[in-house]
């Protein structure tokens, strides 16, 4: 008998329980990426003692390898034929080594001579970025193939940012709590049993969804497209090129305010505890933007402009944190507010990932869900290490000094990294959403296709 379920029912026979076993890695993941973006700048500067410039460089090369090889990873990936699956083998062996080489990553030795920090710094980096590529591009590719149906890809991906946010929440609440308790002597002991600590929490949640999920979406047996055909359906698939644009620009956003956070809290607030209260309302807020963003999606009936809407919110809400700078009540109230997007935005967006991919494989035969979701993470990583190379070398010509008092001019800068320039970014994102070009309704119709196809 042939299913019956619809893009506003969802398929009843997808069970409840693989929700939880899908969305349990982000949690893991949040655990491990909320350290290095929020934390890894400040500490090679103020704890390992390496130069700004100098670790800007390092972000910009280092996240430029990461990027390009986000979609030759996730092409190899797509071609993959394991009897658990193409992408959960991969979740299992990219996260625990994603969690191994964080921890080589915080293990600091401000004693060495420069040259050996430096060594140091690249080796760790791009060994865990590259574990990170892994595990996240058979992360992303596995929410295309757990089912065809648009509900329940975007309640996956809801739960799976809740999931995230409650990983960040954690780590902006007891960060402090962890340095107060490690860091007696030095900050080095805070950061690295820190982070030993995510660790340990985080390899759990990956071995659910590697061994919980399900792939039921499958392309071909026999068809194994190689990467230069990838690239080329990818140029004619204009969805998927502007959620391109969008990751890139979502990338540079989040960058922005998680990297400046920590310096704005430490110099404009005058007091880094104000970044746990900080992080803690983000954080809730963005559980609740991830829960509720399938309720905005049934309001409205379409994923772009349910995202649209959130993102011009989001821009106003952040401008005005400018002109309310912390410690004020107003700034708070405006950043928990904000925060609601940090968790909506990610859920509908990657919601519509295998919808575009749906979108190749109608058009051109081929299905490549891990090739598309290496295609969006090369975006967002472009846009992160534009933005996280830019942190350091804005923070250089403004005058920033570590450990010492700032000029007004660098507070200034600090201020506006942390929020004017997300805000005009954010506002983009919510152009093109405006204008994206596949609908629910278009959506309906290729799946119908496919499966008159039999391939669905």
């Amino acid at each position: 008998m042939t299913r019956k379920f619809t893009s506003e029912t969802g398929d009843p026979s997808f069970q409840n329980w693989r929700y939880f076993a899908f969305a349990a890695s982000d949690l893991s993941y949040s655990l491990i990426y909320f350290w290095i973006v929020s934390f890894l700048t400040i500490f090679y500067t103020d704890v390992f003692k390496i130069s700004t410039v100098t670790v800007s460089v390092m972000m910009l090369i280092t996240r430029v390898y990461d990027a390009i090889n986000d979609p030759i990873i996730g092409g190899l990936l797509d071609n993959g034929r394991w009897k658990m699956g193409r992408y959960r083998p991969w979740i299992i062996i990219g996260g625990l080594a994603m969690i191994a080489t964080a921890i080589f990553l915080f293990w600091a030795h401000p004693d060495w001579n420069n040259t050996g920090k430096i060594v140091y710094m690249y080796v760790t980096y791009i060994l865990c970025t590259t574990a990170m590529t892994v595990f996240y591009m058979a992360y992303g590719a596995l929410g295309g193939t757990i089912s065809s149906n648009s509900i329940v890809r975007l309640r996956a991906n809801s739960l799976r940012f809740a999931f995230s946010g409650a990983g960040n929440l954690a780590i902006g609440y007891f960060v402090p709590v962890l340095f107060a308790a490690f860091a007696v002597n030095s900050l080095v002991h805070g950061y690295l049993y820190g982070i030993i600590i995510s660790g340990i929490i985080a390899v759990p949640f990956i071995l659910i969804t590697g061994f919980g999920t399900k792939e039921v979406v499958y392309p071909p047996k026999d068809v194994k497209p190689p990467l230069k055909e990838q690239f080329k359906v990818l140029l004619k698939n204009k969805p998927m090129l502007i959620l391109t644009i969008l990751f890139f620009l979502q990338g540079g956003s989040i960058t922005l305010r998680m990297t400046s956070a920590t310096y704005y809290f430490t110099y404009v607030s005058g007091n880094l505890s104000y970044f746990s209260l900080y992080s803690v309302l983000q954080s809730i807020l963005s559980i609740v933007g991830a829960l509720t963003s399938i309720y905005i999606f049934k309001i409205v009936k379409d994923k772009a402009k349910s995202l649209a809407i959130v993102l011009v919110i989001t821009s106003f809400l952040m401008i005005g944190m400018y002109f309310f700078p912390a410690p004020g009540a107003v700034f708070f109230i405006l950043a928990a507010l904000s925060g609601y997007s940090n968790g909506a935005t990610p859920a509908l967006s990657y919601s519509m990932l295998p919808d575009a991919v749906d979108y190749t494989q109608d058009k051109d035969g081929l299905r490549t869900d891990a090739f598309m979701a290496a295609v969006g993470s090369f975006a967002f990583k472009c846009g992160t290490a534009l933005a996280g190379a830019m942190v350091g070398i804005v923070l250089n010509e403004i005058g920033y000094v570590a450990n010492a008092e700032q000029t007004a001019e660098t507070l200034t800068g600090i201020s506006n990294m942390m929020t004017i320039i997300p805000a005009v970014l954010i506002a983009v994102m919510a152009v093109l959403m405006f204008v994206y070009p596949l609908n629910e309704n278009r959506h309906n119709k290729i799946l119908t296709s496919l499966r008159e196809k039999k391939l669905l």
